[in-house]
Parts: C-alpha cells; sequence; structure tokens
C-alpha cells in the first residue's frame, strides 16, 4: 500500500463510520470540509489523526459506564466496589446506606463542567434515589456513619492536575483525617496513565477506577504508534516529517497557544465523547477560528 492509498482507505473508513453514526456527533460535511483543510501533501497527517481518533458515541458511553459498575474486578482492577447489589442499594428511596455519589466539580468550574452530566447519567440508567447524591462540599458536613464510601464521578482523567487541584480546594483532602473510615473512590469513564499516577501518588487513599485506558503509546506522535502503522500498511513514516506538518497547520489553523500543541500536558491525545472533548487531545480535532474548521467540538 503506498501513502495515497492509505490516505483514501483512512478517509473512506471514517466517512462510513460517520454515515452509520458510529462516531457520532461528527457529520459527513464536518468531516469532509475538516480534511479538505489539508493540502495534498499534508493528508498523511489527516489521515494519521483519523486512523487514531476514538470518539466515544452515546451507547459507548452507557456500556462504559456498565463496565464500572459492574466489571471493575473482572478488569484486573485493584479492588471492586462491590458487584450489583451495591446497584440495587442504591435505588432505595427511603434509607440512607452510608454511600454518596457526587459529580467532580468545584466551587470555581462552570456549570457545564462533565461531572455533573455523567453523573445525570448514572442516576437515570440505575434509577439512584436523589438521597445518595450529594455535592463534594457537602460530603464534609455529613457524619462518618453517614459516609462510608464517597464515589466521585467524571467523564476524563487527563495529567489528573485539576483532579488533584479539584481535591484541595473542594476541602476534601481533609476527608482522611474528618472521616477516616471512609473509602473514597473516583469514577472516570477514561483515565490516562499519567493522571492514574498522580492521584494515587499525591491522594493514595483514593481509589481510580476506570473503563477505558490511555498511555504514552496513545499520544499521536508516540512512535509505538508510527511503528505500528509502518507495519500494517508497509508505509515507511518519517516521524520528524509528520511533526513538521503539524506544525505548519497548528500555525496556518491559527493555534498560537505554546503549551496547547499537543493538547494539555502533552499528552497528544485523539480521543473525545460524544458530549465533550477533553483539553488533552489534540487542537487540529477542536480549535476554531476564521482560519479553521473543527471535526469535534469541545
Amino acid at each position: 500500500m503506498d501513502e495515497e492509498q492509505y490516505c483514501q482507505d483512512i478517509f473512506d473508513r471514517t466517512l462510513k463510520l460517520s454515515n452509520l453514526s458510529i462516531i457520532e456527533p461528527i457529520s459527513i460535511g464536518q468531516l469532509t470540509d475538516w480534511y479538505s483543510q489539508f493540502e495534498k501533501s499534508e493528508k498523511i497527517l489527516a489521515a494519521l489523526i483519523l486512523d487514531q481518533l476514538v470518539v466515544r458515541s452515546k451507547r459507548q458511553v452507557s456500556a462504559l459506564i456498565d463496565f464500572l459498575f459492574l466489571h471493575s474486578q473482572s478488569a484486573g482492577q485493584e479492588s471492586s466496589m462491590d458487584d450489583s447489589a451495591f446497584i440495587r442499594s442504591l435505588t432505595n428511596k427511603h434509607k440512607d446506606i452510608g454511600i454518596k455519589l457526587a459529580p467532580v466539580l468545584g466551587e470555581n468550574h462552570p456549570p457545564t463542567k462533565s461531572g455533573p452530566y455523567i453523573l445525570r447519567l448514572i442516576q437515570r440508567k440505575y434509577a439512584i434515589a436523589d438521597r445518595h447524591l450529594t455535592w463534594p462540599a457537602k460530603a464534609l458536613e455529613l457524619q462518618q456513619n453517614e459516609l462510608t464510601k464517597l464515589i466521585l464521578v467524571d467523564d476524563f482523567a487527563g495529567t489528573g492536575k485539576q483532579f488533584c487541584n479539584f481535591i484541595n480546594d473542594s476541602g476534601l483532602s481533609k476527608l482522611p483525617t474528618s472521616h477516616p473510615k471512609t473509602k473514597v473512590f473516583l469514577l472516570c469513564l477514561a483515565a490516562h496513565k499519567t493522571a492514574i499516577e498522580k492521584i494515587r501518588t499525591t491522594y493514595p487513599w483514593i481509589t481510580v477506577f476506570h473503563a477505558d485506558y490511555l498511555g504514552p503509546e496513545h499520544h499521536f506522535l508516540s512512535g509505538e504508534y508510527f511503528q505500528r502503522i509502518s507495519k500494517s500498511t508497509g508505509i515507511n513514516l518519517d516521524q520528524e516529517k509528520v511533526r513538521g506538518l503539524y506544525d505548519d497547520v497548528y500555525s496556518r489553523a491559527g493555534c498560537r497557544a505554546k503549551n496547547m500543541k499537543m493538547g494539555y500536558g502533552d499528552l497528544g491525545l485523539c480521543y473525545a465523547f460524544y458530549h465533550a472533548t477533553p483539553n488533552n487531545t489534540i487542537p487540529l480535532l477542536w480549535y476554531q477560528s476564521s482560519d479553521w474548521k473543527p471535526l469535534i467540538h469541545r
């Protein structure tokens, strides 16, 4: 396979996925407009981005939630929050069971953050009673016997910096002292290795649960990714050449923030949900200006 054929195959595949609504909410028009912004010599860059791109649809997000709640133990993670009996207990409208679910949302965060949205999906999916939900700051007001487990909910953990700031700013960092018997969990649909390690190091008393796992190998310009593509296609990819193409298109798109060139934390991801896109995802996918049309929206 030559480079031109690879580019066409990837575009056609993505077009089909869009047509089947598998990569919602990307429309055929959005895909065509975005792809057309790349010059002929830059199509390889566009194809490599599309080949790496993962967009979790509404159904897939629902499946990720099921995985978190029902299959954490079989995924080989450190511990399990319990089985389906745990979920059934949360439907009780008349009795507190010492378990509270709260969104990852600090006082200074905008209400458009994903934590409340994901928690609402969870509540609807499992018919969780309102009495088992709380705001993070309110959790500290509960007595020890009223808070045996605190489950924090979000869609994505990238570098872990924002989450750790949230724990500190919300006062939840005091929990080991004020509520020493309380077990704290973070449930996120997807997490990067960087975030998992930072959270476990900074707050070892918080157990991180995730469905999708991302690591350095998912960086758009990782050597592992380039080797996989070269092996499967026979194309000899020049990593530095692709990086140069990226820099050129990034500049042409009007992106100026140097610390965001490969997404926040330099994670270089090509990952999104139907409802939002992490800022750790490369800007060429979501940045919008008078000179650039995004493929997905933040």
